[in-house]
């Protein structure tokens, strides 16, 4: 609101300053939209659900129905003569809530005029040039929240896994984990029907906590077909089961596998799809309830295993316990190029890349399988050339095939150089996904390494 009457010549700078602002806001909304949109495929907003993203896309158009009006009052020349210098400068009374005797400095003019430039990319700033620069940021405007609505409403997969685990680092109690082992040491060497039946109790706590009330109601079918029964002889004296528990048991199944008919897995994936679903709608307890299930289940699943040794690779810590292993081998694989990194680049980067790309990326599932079998050598190339292309080595030694197979072969430990020469001379073993995620995230890395370096 300008309190002061404005004079044409006070309206003219006014507009101007408007039409900078306006522009800038432009400017400053789709470069934060791009970071956000970049963030949207490494992980999951879901504070961002409740964002209406349809009003926003139809505001954004309605506004564009009065670009010509806006620009018409806001033109401004890009040269101004010397003898008009002062004049314009002077914004006395002519500002919001104005401060009578407020000079605008030349230096503030020029930087105005700077900016009005760079966003409108014109030798004159018309209004058709301001016109035109609103209508590309709103353009742009409306592509991100597009592609952002699209993301948030539809994520790729492995981003629930993301999820799951986030929550899992944050709900993580291991006062269960005590409480558990005191049970054990109370019963002594639990049987496998003592391990069943406190499986079957952890069941029955977290179907009636209501933690699956937002899953849709299954058939009456599918309920009478199911193959989780759980009676009043698995669980404690005195429990009553519930109205409508087989139903419960009927939701739980589309998220729950047996491994080796004793063996509980839940589907991480479809559990972050449902918590990310109506994450809004849960509270505290929920998050609690369901990781303190995980929890007693990976307990029990544990137990299991010693009992029967063969049920061991069914377990989460086995897995866990693998995929640490593994990464500590292909760490090993890439010790000898630590030597030829460049002098600028930390020695422990491509400790981190292969940690990311092995546990932290949606390429991990298929790296680990790679490794594990019988394309490894092949991988480990597609690994190498994908790290060249980030230029972390010296020209000369990337572009050695021979030097860089040598150095592979001495971490691989075998005789194996003609053909890691073969390999990475072959173009097509240049996995162009993994090269473009290797690039990105080593961006990362190494921004992330130098900026605590300069910190510290």
């Amino acid at each position: 609101m300008i309190e002061t009457p404005l004079t044409y010549r006070g309206k003219n700078i006014f507009n101007r300053l408007q039409a900078w602002a306006i522009l800038s806001l432009f400017n400053d909304i789709n470069y934060n939209l791009e970071c956000i949109n970049d963030k949207l495929d490494k992980s999951l907003d879901y504070d961002a659900l409740g964002i209406d993203f349809d009003a926003f896309i139809y505001g954004a158009n309605s506004l564009k129905k009065n670009l010509p009006t806006i620009a018409k009052n806001s033109s401004i020349i890009s040269r101004t003569p010397q003898t008009y210098q002062s004049p314009i400068n002077r914004m006395t009374d002519y500002l919001p809530n104005g401060v009578p005797g407020y000079d605008i400095t030349s230096d503030v003019v020029g930087s105005f005029r700077t900016a009005m430039h760079q966003l409108c990319d014109e030798d004159r700033i018309s209004p058709r040039a301001i016109e035109k620069a609103l209508n590309i940021g709103l353009d742009t405007l409306c592509m991100l929240l597009t592609e952002i609505k699209e993301k948030i409403e539809k994520p790729k997969p492995y981003l629930y896994l993301n999820l799951w685990n986030d929550l899992e680092y944050t709900y993580l109690d291991t006062l269960i984990e005590e409480e558990y082992r005191e049970w054990v040491a109370e019963i002594g060497d639990p049987s496998l029907d003592e391990l069943r039946d406190k499986l079957n109790q952890a069941i029955f706590e977290l179907l009636t906590s209501g933690f699956f009330r937002f899953c849709p109601q299954p058939t009456r079918g599918a309920v009478t077909n199911r193959k989780l029964k759980i009676g009043e002889n698995e669980l404690a004296v005195g429990t009553e089961i519930p109205v409508n528990f087989d139903v419960e048991c009927t939701k739980f199944e589309k998220f729950i596998e047996w491994k080796g008919n004793c063996i509980l897995a839940l589907n991480y994936e479809k559990l972050g799809q449902y918590i990310y679903r109506n994450y809004r709608k849960f509270n505290e307890d929920d998050f609690y309830n369901i990781f303190h299930f995980d929890t007693i289940k990976e307990l029990i699943n544990e137990n299991l295993a010693i009992i029967k040794p063969e049920l061991a690779k069914y377990t989460k810590r086995y897995q866990e316990d693998k995929d640490k292993e593994l990464l500590n081998d292909c760490r090993k694989i890439f010790i000898p190029f630590k030597e030829h990194l460049k002098n600028d680049i930390s020695k422990n980067v491509i400790d981190v890349y292969l940690e990311k790309l092995l546990l932290d990326s949606d390429y991990k599932e298929d790296a680990k399988a790679r490794l594990s079998g019988q394309s490894r050598k092949k991988y480990c190339c597609s690994i190498l050339l994908a790290l060249c292309s980030c230029y972390i080595f010296p020209p000369e030694f990337a572009s050695n095939k021979t030097e860089l197979a040598k150095t592979l072969n001495k971490g691989l430990g075998g005789d194996n150089k003609e053909t890691l020469i073969r390999y990475l001379k072959d173009s097509n073993n240049n996995d162009k996904k993994l090269t473009s995620w290797t690039s990105e995230i080593m961006d990362t890395i190494m921004r992330t390494q130098f900026t605590m370096t300069k910190t510290g």
